[in-house]
């Protein structure tokens, strides 16, 4: 189990029975209000998390000035299917993640512009990597409702100033160095993850 998955159990109040986790209540010992910060915890406390948000929210904001808005069903039915999946995924997925940003990092640095296609593609996949890391061996809604919204709202928020970020700059500072230098941030994202994951097949 990730290190996320395991905050979001001791937030709604899991324990190991006979090897197994069952939960015995809901955010127990958690009110509403921390139950949604326990949620948003785990995506701020991962940084392999964050670096692909980062990295998907800089390239839709490359792709277009709306291209957060545009994408967001697309995020948005990632992060519904990654709660279902994480019931299937395991440790490997963490891999898998990395390898995820890496690819969407190195796609944003790389490529000059972007197509619908690859942008939409890669907001539905990265809705879903995050959220089935997080939720990673834990049974389906076996954590609180407030939890997913937690967890939903740190992902969306991470994407979004990113991209918002991107947006605003390319489009105040009508310059190709602009579009340049979040280029280079996401070669360094991108080179951040390689390293990440060489100590991760290495360990």
């Amino acid at each position: 189990m990730t290190r996320a998955a395991r905050a979001l159990s001791a937030a709604a109040g899991l324990t190991a029975i006979g090897g197994q986790a069952r939960a015995h209540s809901f955010g127990a010992g958690l009110d509403h209000y921390e139950q949604i910060v326990a949620g948003t915890g785990a995506v701020l406390d991962h940084p392999g998390i964050l670096l692909l948000l980062a990295a998907l929210g800089i390239l839709l904001g490359l792709w277009r000035t709306d291209g957060m808005v545009r994408a967001w069903p697309a995020f948005l039915a990632g992060q519904a299917i990654g709660v279902p999946v994480a019931t299937v995924v395991g440790l490997w997925a963490q891999n898998g993640l990395l390898v995820l940003g890496i690819i969407v990092a190195g796609l944003a640095a790389l490529l000059p512009r972007h197509g619908r296609p690859e942008a939409l593609g890669l907001a539905f996949l990265t809705g879903l990597a995050p959220v089935a890391i997080s939720l990673e061996g834990l049974g389906l809604f076996e954590v609180s409702l407030l939890i997913h919204l937690g967890l939903f709202l740190g992902v969306n928020l991470v994407a979004a100033l990113a991209a918002t970020a991107v947006s605003m700059t390319t489009a105040r500072l009508d310059a190709v160095w602009v579009r340049i230098l979040w280029r280079i941030l996401c070669s360094w994202i991108a080179a951040i993850l390689v390293l990440n994951l060489a100590v991760e097949v290495s360990a």
